[in-house]
This record gives C-alpha cells, structure tokens and sequence, in this order.
C-alpha cells in the first residue's frame, strides 16, 4: 500500500478539473462520487459533441495514440473523421470497451452537454 498526503491524493482524484469541477454537484452525482477527472477542449461543445458521441471500440476509438490503446490487444483506432452512422447516441445506449463484449452504458446524453456514463470500481463494501 502506498501513502500519500491528502494534498496528492486530491490532485489524483481531480485530475484536470477545475476546482468547481472537483467541489461541485455535477450531472449524474450520486453520494458515492470520490473523483472528478475532466480534460478541457479548446473548442465549442459543437465541434467536440460528435467526436465524444462515436466514442467506442469499432466507433470512433478513444481518442489516445493507438499504440497506448492497444497495449492489450483490443485492435482500437480513433478516428480521424466524423462517422454519421454513431452520431445518435442516446441514455441506454452502450458504448464498447474493446473486443471482450464489455461495454459502458450511457446515463445521461444532453447534446452538447452533458454526457454521464457510469466508471464503477467493484471492491466489497464499495461500488463506485
């Protein structure tokens, strides 16, 4: 087990947000929320709302180098175009997490929003 002082921990599990990000309500909280990681874009919600929403394994990729994707084979590349057959994401809709089958299901979709989609961390006693 490794130590960290509360001031690393915190940077950690709010990598990237700002700090209303990381102290704030957001869409889709629930009480067990413990981090709060964002990535800020440099562009309109128009023009990055259709690359989020072909997000997936045989949709749009992830978005990171292909060869960090593929370190455990899943044959993942992101795309460099808008695909119109992914642009009608909706809440139940799943996007897939590599070739095992394993998806992420979608909570909450608000075009050019607001995009929910639940990151569970299983251990006994706590579901994130």
């Amino acid at each position: 087990m490794v130590a960290t002082s509360p001031w690393a921990r915190r940077c950690f599990l709010a990598w990237g947000a700002l700090p209303a990000e990381a102290d704030g309500v957001l869409p889709g909280d629930r009480a067990a929320r413990v981090s709060a990681s964002a990535v800020t874009i440099d562009a309109p919600p128009s023009a990055a709302w259709p690359r989020l929403i072909q997000m997936g394994n045989g949709h749009g990729g992830a978005y990171t180098d292909d060869w960090i994707e593929n370190l455990l084979g899943p044959n993942m590349h992101s795309a460099d175009e808008i695909l119109p057959q992914f642009q009608h994401l909706a809440a139940g809709h799943t996007l897939p997490l590599g070739t095992s089958g394993r998806a992420i299901r979608v909570e909450i979709c608000e075009p050019e929003r607001t995009l929910g989609v639940p990151i569970r961390r299983r251990r006994p006693g706590v579901d994130l």
